[in-house]
């Protein structure tokens, strides 16, 4: 069952920060933007926010905690949040479980591409032996691709009158 870690300091949280070589996780509460940001489509709805109030994109990880058979795995996805104007991180993308994240900015990361796939990070997780997950199932792949054209991609960015389905 996937929950939003309790502390920031949870002992697989801390595991998965020194993995990954991380630091400072943030709780970001969702705001609703009355922009109609669907989930699953961060980078786009962080990247059309600063299109039309300014500020920047930064790129992270949304933490979560799954527990299964009394051991504790922190699973983190790639996201992207708005930072205002003012500095301030706000995640404009409603999350999958509840109404906040755990947010940590990875400056590392850039959405890139190969031939008319963009590319975006698999999930990470705070297991060592197993620290990449596509689709549930461990990877050695630091990347999958969203095609350009993919049908769901393509209508998000219409309806918020994107020119383009560019997430970079």
């Amino acid at each position: 069952m996937q929950t939003l870690p309790k502390t920031s300091n949870h002992p697989e949280v801390l595991e998965f920060l020194r993995l990954w070589k991380l630091s400072n996780p943030i709780y970001l509460d969702y705001q609703e933007l009355d922009a109609g940001y669907a989930a699953d489509f961060c980078h786009v709805s962080a990247k059309h926010i600063v299109l039309h109030r300014g500020g920047r994109r930064v790129h992270g990880w949304a933490l979560w905690n799954f527990r299964e058979n009394d051991v504790d795995v922190i699973v983190a996805d790639f996201h992207s949040v708005w930072e205002n104007p003012e500095g301030e991180l706000i995640d404009v993308t409603p999350p999958k479980v509840g109404t906040r994240i755990l947010f940590v900015s990875d400056p590392a990361l850039k959405i890139g591409r190969n031939g008319n796939l963009q590319q975006l990070y698999s999930n990470r997780t705070s297991v060592a032996g197993a620290p990449r997950l596509w689709n549930g199932n461990p990877t050695n792949q630091e990347f999958f691709g969203i095609p350009d054209d993919h049908p769901s991609l393509v209508s998000y960015c219409a309806r918020l009158g994107l020119p383009d389905t560019s997430m970079a």
